[in-house]
């Protein structure tokens, strides 16, 4: 029974992680666009977006 415990806590950590890292992403993407749109530079968003959503996949 434990060892079965252990097994689903470790599944649940794992999808935990990912929403963690995708949540991070976004951080990181909402960051870079407000940068960006500082300079008015919208193909350089365009491009990180991709690179962090190619990350995401």
């Amino acid at each position: 029974m434990d060892s079965e415990g252990l097994n689903t806590d470790s599944s649940a950590l794992g999808f935990t992680s990912v929403d963690h890292k995708v949540s991070q992403l976004e951080y990181e993407l909402s960051n870079v666009q407000s940068e960006m749109a500082s300079k008015g530079d919208i193909a350089q968003i365009d491009h990180r977006l991709d690179d962090i959503m190619q990350h995401v996949q």
